[in-house]
């Protein structure tokens, strides 16, 4: 039987790394999110599937704090589905070798997201690119990235991306 900080480490290790595929696609509704979180706040405290609130030795919010804050450094899943889209619309304004947002360059205005290409996916990256765009040239996109969008919580497990001093193409 796991103790409440083996829990912690499985869930970050396991339970989040299980859902970077979908986080970095497409934006969860918050009802998705709400349910994962009530799944992995269940776990991390009893190690079942459901749990009850006096079970939680600490309110969800603070949990989700990383540990130089005085959290458990869980992660927030909105915060970091944001990230990992922010990281998202880097590509599309810095293609590289990316077959996908070269694809994608030619089917609409980068700058605004404009285009060829519609639907609820675009939707979301469009509601983002405020923040993209208001971020400062060189900035460090990674593990800091949530204070941009959420000063309380910080944490995102992904590697920094370094942006060139001019983003837009």
């Amino acid at each position: 039987m796991l103790n409440a900080m083996g829990r912690t480490v499985l869930v970050n290790a396991v339970l989040d790394s299980s859902l970077i595929y979908i986080l970095s696609a497409m934006m969860l509704p918050q009802g998705t999110i709400e349910e994962l979180d009530k799944r992995r706040r269940a776990f991390l405290w009893s190690g079942e599937s459901s749990t009850s609130g006096a079970q939680c030795l600490v309110a969800w919010e603070r949990a989700c704090l990383p540990k130089e804050h005085g959290g458990l450094g869980v992660k927030d899943l909105k915060t970091f589905n944001q990230c990992l889209l922010l990281k998202l619309l880097h590509r599309l304004h810095h293609p590289g070798d990316s077959a996908w947002a070269k694809w994608v360059k030619n089917q609409i205005t980068v700058a605004s997201l404009a285009g060829n290409i519609e639907g609820a996916h675009w939707d979301n990256l469009k509601e983002l690119l405020p923040a993209y765009t208001a971020m400062p040239p060189g900035l460090t996109i990674g593990c800091r990235l949530g204070s941009l969008l959420r000063p309380s919580q910080r944490y995102t497990a992904m590697p920094p991306v370094q942006l060139p001093r001019s983003r837009m193409s």
